[in-house]
């Protein structure tokens, strides 16, 4: 399976700073990963 076919790597952000976890938010949803949640 290519990596173009699998599914997309799921993670959870934790981070205290809001706009911080927004940002790595989005950057790893370009990148491709789901995020599954968030936490402060």
């Amino acid at each position: 399976m290519s990596e173009e076919q699998a599914e997309p790597r799921r993670v959870l952000v934790a981070e205290d700073e809001g706009l911080i976890r927004l940002d790595i938010v989005e950057t790893l949803t370009q990148a491709g990963f789901e995020v599954v949640g968030e936490a402060a």
